[in-house]
């Protein structure tokens, strides 16, 4: 039998006890990580021996992918400070000691504005995993109409990286020249007007006129994507190629401009395919400087480092 007085000294440890059981979780994690790996050691190896070029949307879905541990390190944080605290302040407010019963209000305090914290965190999280998504989306939706002109002869990548400054989402060569193309997903307003005018936007030439906002950077960011890959062109081949720059909005109908001077061409995914073979930029006389202008545009869009049979 142990005595009143240990037992009085251990009564107040038994609320630390979900403290040990996260604090064991927390080291028993990086354990399980490390033992994975070692049963599993490699006796396989990847049969590509060349990087893979990138997808529709590749950047979105890495960070998608970034967007989704955050998520899950701050609700795996919530989980476990009300694990560890929510016992310690029920102990301390039951207290007789004045002490210990402020130090539950105390924790009570810290409890409540780290959960404010922690949603408001969570809430943005999760509206920006929305927006990726919807971009992801959209990317890929583009990429499948594109990709169909390579049936016509033409050469098409996406999600070319401008030198880690940012990206171009597609480049479309062929002998009907090089376009540079941006894809903007843009989810529809839900409201009293029918879906046909919550689905229109009209581009008049400064800015893009959505049902209920305004847009001027996609035409900004469209124009100078195409004008940096031009320079890019130029200095990687020593071909001088006027790329044209179009902006796809998937989902929406476009209102046609009659100016064709109008830069960027303002599409529909759907009728992409048939806009890029309306549209003229520069014509490429020849299948060699095509060949040699996709070839340096290849080498920049094959990065993908195949991973499979990879410890990480």
């Amino acid at each position: 039998m142990l005595s009143p007085e240990l037992l009085g000294f251990l009564e107040p440890l038994y609320v630390f006890i979900p403290f040990y059981i996260g604090l064991g979780f927390l080291m028993i994690v990086p354990f399980v990580i490390w033992l994975s790996k070692y049963l599993n050691k490699n006796k396989k190896r990847h049969p590509l021996t060349e990087n893979l070029l990138r997808m529709p949307g590749q950047t979105l879905l890495i960070e998608l992918d970034k967007n989704s541990e955050k998520l899950d390190e701050h609700l795996m944080g919530l989980f476990m400070f009300a694990l560890i605290a929510s016992p310690t302040i029920f102990y301390n407010y039951s207290s007789e000691k004045r002490g210990l019963f402020l130090m539950s209000l105390a924790l009570v305090v810290i409890f409540i504005v780290y959960l404010v914290y922690g949603t408001v965190k969570i809430m943005r999280l999760r509206k920006r995993f929305n927006e990726l998504k919807l971009g992801f989306e959209c990317e890929v939706a583009v990429g499948q109409e594109l990709n169909q002109l390579m049936l016509d002869g033409y050469r098409v990548f996406h999600d070319f990286q401008a030198d880690n400054k940012f990206n171009i989402d597609h480049i479309v060569i062929g002998k009907g020249g090089v376009f540079a193309v941006e894809t903007k997903g843009r989810a529809k307003p839900i409201n009293k007007k029918s879906n046909w005018e919550n689905a229109r936007v009209k581009f008049d030439g400064e800015k893009l006129i959505f049902p209920t906002w305004i847009e001027k950077k996609p035409i900004e960011q469209a124009n100078n994507n195409a004008k940096w890959l031009e320079n890019w062109i130029k200095k990687n081949t020593g071909e001088e190629i006027k790329v044209m720059p179009v902006l796809a909005l998937p989902g929406w109908f476009v209102e046609e401009n009659k100016d064709k001077s109008l830069r960027p061409r303002v599409v529909n995914p759907t009728q992409i395919v048939a806009k890029l073979k309306e549209y003229q930029s520069v014509k490429i006389s020849s299948n060699e400087i095509i060949e040699k202008i996709a070839h340096k545009i290849e080498e920049k869009c094959r990065d993908i480092e195949p991973k499979a049979y990879k410890n990480t």
